[in-house]
C-alpha cells in the first residue's frame, strides 16, 4: 500500500521510520525522500517491477538478468528504474535494453534516455488511457531535459483497419503523432541516427492500436526531421512519449529505449 510521507515542517536530513521497515531521509535540495538504511528484503527478484517503490528502491529482472534501481530526479515524482550494473554492459554492435520507465502512477508522458553517438536506436512502448477514450501518443527527441520543439517534425503513414487502408502525411509539426487510440503498442527505430545532414529520414514506425468501439488500427510510419537539427543528431540524448490529455497514460505503461553502441 502507498506509503503516507511527512509534507510539512520538514528539515534537510530529518528522518522517518515506515510501515514497511525502511527508514527514509529528506532531501531539501532534491525535495524528495531517500532510502536512508532499513529492511534487507528491500531488494526484490520478480519478472514485473514492484509496485509502489521508494527511492533507491533494487529490482532484479531475471527476464532481462540485471538490475535497476529506482531514482526521482530532481523536478520529483513518479520516478523511473534505470540500470545500475554497468558490468554488464554488451559487446559493441549489439542491440540491448539502455534505458526504460514504467509507470507506476497515471502520467502525462515517459522518458527514456540514450548515448552519445549511438549506432542505432530502437524505441518499444505500450500504453493504455486511463479515461477509455482515444487519446494521442506522441514521440518527440530530447535535447538534456528540454523538448526539440522545433517545427520540423514530418511523417507519412499507411494504416488500416479490419476493412479498409488509408494513407496520410503531415509536415512541420513539433513532434510525431505514433497513435490515437485506447490502448496502443509498437516500435520506432532509426535508419540514420548519425548523419548531419538536413531533410534526412530518421526513423521508421510500427504501431497495432486499439480504438474505441473494438476499431484494430495497424499503422506503418516513415519519420523524419525536416532541417538541420540544432547542435545536430550528437545533442540528442532522448526522447519523451507524451499524451494530450494530462495524465491519461495509466499505471503499467512503459517506454524503453535499446540502442546499439
Amino acid at each position: 500500500m502507498p506509503i503516507n510521507f511527512p509534507s510539512s515542517g520538514l528539515v534537510d536530513g530529518q528522518l522517518f521510520n515506515a510501515p514497511n521497515g525502511i527508514t527514509y531521509m529528506w532531501n531539501a535540495t532534491a525535495g524528495i525522500w531517500t532510502a536512508a538504511g532499513g529492511s534487507s528484503s528491500s531488494a526484490t527478484i520478480s519478472a514485473t517491477p514492484p509496485a509502489n517503490p521508494f527511492p533507491g528502491q533494487i529490482w532484479w529482472s531475471p527476464d532481462y538478468g540485471r538490475g535497476f534501481i529506482f531514482f526521482v530526479d530532481a523536478s520529483g515524482p513518479p520516478g523511473q528504474w534505470v540500470p545500475f550494473d554497468p558490468s554488464l554492459t554488451p559487446p559493441a554492435g549489439t542491440l540491448a535494453l539502455y534505458n526504460e520507465q514504467v509507470l507506476t502512477v497515471a502520467a502525462s508522458e515517459m522518458r527514456v534516455t540514450i548515448p552519445a553517438q549511438p549506432r542505432l536506436v530502437q524505441l518499444e512502448f505500450g500504453v493504455s488511457s486511463v479515461n477509455g477514450a482515444n487519446d494521442s501518443a506522441s514521440l518527440q527527441m530530447l535535447q538534456g531535459s528540454t523538448p526539440l520543439t522545433t517545427a520540423a517534425h514530418d511523417y507519412m503513414q499507411i494504416y488500416e483497419n479490419t476493412s479498409t487502408a488509408f494513407g496520410a502525411g503531415a509536415s512541420n509539426l513539433a513532434y510525431w503523432i505514433l497513435t490515437g487510440g485506447i490502448f496502443a503498442s509498437g516500435w520506432w527505430k532509426s535508419s540514420s541516427f548519425n548523419s548531419s545532414g538536413s531533410a534526412v529520414p530518421i526513423g521508421t514506425a510500427q504501431v497495432m492500436e486499439v480504438q474505441t468501439g473494438g476499431i484494430r488500427m495497424l499503422r506503418q510510419w516513415g519519420t523524419y526531421f525536416n532541417t538541420a537539427i540544432p547542435g545536430g543528431y550528437s545533442s540528442i540524448t532522448g526522447f519523451r512519449l507524451f499524451t494530450a490529455t494530462a495524465n491519461n497514460f495509466s499505471a503499467g505503461s512503459y517506454l524503453r529505449s535499446f540502442v546499439v553502441q
